[in-house]
């Protein structure tokens, strides 16, 4: 597992954050992440997915 990779691709939209965190989420879970170590995972997913889309979403 740890040499399989995975692409997410998503819309530039704040709802599908929440995908890419369950799905990160899961990845850990099968690799032997322990809870804390899959929500710091998740925290991270979801601020690349932030930092990815560049300026606020608003502009």
């Amino acid at each position: 597992m740890l040499n399989d990779h995975v692409t997410i691709i998503i819309p530039k939209k704040p709802d599908y954050i929440s995908t890419v965190r369950l799905t990160s989420s899961s990845l850990g879970n099968k690799i032997g992440y322990n809870i804390d170590q899959i929500e710091d995972l998740k925290v991270a997913m979801g601020e690349a997915c932030i930092l990815s889309f560049g300026k606020s979403i608003d502009d």
